[in-house]
């Protein structure tokens, strides 16, 4: 979160309110390493849907990517979809049923009358 430049986190948050409310780049280094989710991908073994907007400034993509790429290397039931044109929620309709559809299909699928 320190290190993104894209962002809608000014840099005098990241010089005083990170800190304070996620932690301190160096006194809490260690913390930050323990509970990052990147370092705790390993222990996503369920279905995952993961969905994301192209132009999110409050979740930058890349953190999504970077997520991404951890779990993809040991969960085979990863699904990935990113709307190029929404930001930090969806505003369009058609991002919104093609959303909520994947939704419905994939809880069907793992919880749902689908389920194996």
């Amino acid at each position: 979160m320190y290190s993104i430049s894209w962002s809608d986190i000014s840099e005098e948050a990241k010089g005083y309110t990170m800190p304070m409310l996620i932690g301190d780049r160096v006194a809490d280094v260690q913390q930050l390493k323990d509970t990052s989710p990147v370092e705790q991908a390993a222990k996503v073994r369920r279905p995952l849907l993961m969905a994301y907007g192209g132009e999110d400034r409050r979740v930058p993509i890349e953190h999504g990517r970077q997520l991404k790429d951890a779990v993809g290397k040991i969960n085979p039931s990863l699904e990935w979809v990113v709307y190029a044109d929404e930001g930090h929620g969806w505003r369009m309709l058609e991002t919104n049923v093609d959303f909520w559809t994947r939704v419905e299909k994939f809880l069907s699928r793992h919880i749902g009358p689908d389920a194996k």
